[in-house]
């Protein structure tokens, strides 16, 4: 149960956020979009306060379509360009609050730990006999994750800091 609040709040602080930089941001120059920001954080709270005590009650169903959806609005909310498919068809009704769940997670990291410009998720049946793994990640041009490079320029290390 731990890790279930854990996912909950930790995705839903990393979205509430994203929300508010984005509406401080635009206070000042689109009053009406700060506005539908802040509506979008108190509707995300709320959503999660109810997330969190059903998953305390231990009645936490998660649908793939919903965590999609969900993922796709904090990946755009973030910059992030994301490709997550719709075809859930393809994944095994025993296997669709797990992988709902995983997309979660991912998106969660993506987020707050990956400094990424785009994320292409896939899901399929496993083949017959084996486990389906697959992941790919590309550098942003210049050669370096920008968390590492931030990183390594703390550390004295970067190419951002001169000795």
């Amino acid at each position: 149960m731990a890790r279930d609040v854990h996912d909950v709040v930790g995705h839903s602080l990393t979205v509430v956020s994203l929300k508010a930089d984005s509406a401080e941001r635009l206070v000042d120059i689109d009053p009406e979009r700060a506005k539908g920001e802040i509506a979008a954080i108190r509707s995300l709270t709320r959503q999660s306060l109810a997330e969190i005590r059903a998953t305390v009650a231990g009645l936490r169903i998660t649908r793939l379509a919903d965590e999609r959806d969900a993922a796709l609005a904090a990946l755009a909310d973030a910059g992030i360009e994301a490709s997550v498919p719709d075809d859930y068809d393809v994944v095994d009704p025993a296997h669709r609050i797990t992988v709902a769940w995983a997309l979660r997670e991912a998106t969660t990291n993506v987020i707050r730990h990956s400094g990424a410009q785009r994320v292409d998720v896939a899901w399929g049946p496993t083949p017959a006999g084996g486990h389906r793994r697959r992941s790919r990640a590309e550098r942003p041009s210049g050669g370096q994750w920008p968390h590492r490079a931030a990183r390594a320029a703390r550390r004295g290390r970067g190419p951002s800091r001169r000795r």
